[in-house]
């Protein structure tokens, strides 16, 4: 790593709604931490870094992950903690989709899913945004203030568990349209799930209906669904309306008493 006189960090590139900063700053000495992250499709947003550290190279007198431990389960927002040597500075941390990484050490860009710049000794730091769950890789860079030479950390691997959260059910009754209005919601931090819902009578089940719903990470979920009440069915009999989620292989399910419309 070749250190250039200080200046402001500038933004270079964007890619795939994430923002990559770059400078001709040396190693970071302001007492702020700064951090990047992904943003949404629908809310991005623009976080300015007013420092940034030049690259690391991969060196033995490296900083060293301590959690997530190689291969942990963790939450959607886990916390990173590292060691680095006496004579070194945390810079940053990095955390990416894919293990690829450029010769420098560094993930390559497009994996980037999240990262933290850092400038006042930090060896500890959560996930400012949800992780969906799956599989991630995290590393840590860090520099010697006298010499100006940077280093990248063994890289580390952990997984988001797969959560599943379903709400209470609602139901709302329509009389004049024979009609009960159905409200599943959720919470989750899939990609996408299925919601199945089920009128049960006396045992039996008499209506259904399965919906493929893309879910939104760190936002609640919901779906509706009608039923009309058929003429063999009495108004004011008694239903149990059955929700179920599923997703990954996990499924959360809950259910209710209702009256026919």
């Amino acid at each position: 790593m070749s250190a250039s006189p200080k200046g402001p960090a500038i933004v270079t590139s964007l890619l795939r709604g994430k923002l990559r900063f770059l400078s001709d700053a040396s190693p970071i000495d302001s007492t702020e931490m700064f951090v990047l992250s992904r943003p949404r499709l629908r809310d991005a947003t623009l976080l300015l870094v007013a420092l940034v550290g030049s690259s690391c190279a991969v060196a033995l007198a490296a900083p060293t992950p301590v959690t997530p431990a190689l291969g942990a389960a963790t939450g959607s927002r886990p916390t990173f903690s590292w060691t680095v040597p006496p004579n070194e500075q945390p810079q940053e941390l990095d955390f990416a989709g894919k293990p690829d990484r450029t010769a420098t050490g560094r993930f390559v860009d497009q994996n980037l899913i999240q990262f933290a710049l850092f400038g006042d000794g930090e060896t500890q730091w959560q996930a400012v945004d949800p992780l969906y769950a799956g599989h991630y890789w995290w590393l840590v860079g860090s520099s010697d203030p006298n010499t100006h030479q940077g280093y990248w950390s063994p890289l580390r691997d952990f997984r988001v568990r797969v959560a599943l959260h379903l709400l209470p059910i609602t139901v709302g009754r329509d009389r004049s349209l024979h009609r009960l209005r159905i409200k599943v919601g959720w919470s989750a931090n899939l990609h996408g799930l299925t919601v199945r819902v089920r009128l049960i009578r006396r045992g039996r089940v008499i209506w259904q209906r399965t919906e493929g719903e893309l879910n939104v990470l760190g936002l609640p979920g919901s779906e509706f669904f009608d039923w009309y009440r058929p003429p063999r069915i009495e108004r004011g009999t008694r239903l149990t309306v059955k929700a179920s989620l599923f997703g990954s292989g996990i499924t959360s399910t809950r259910a209710r008493a209702a009256l026919a419309p």
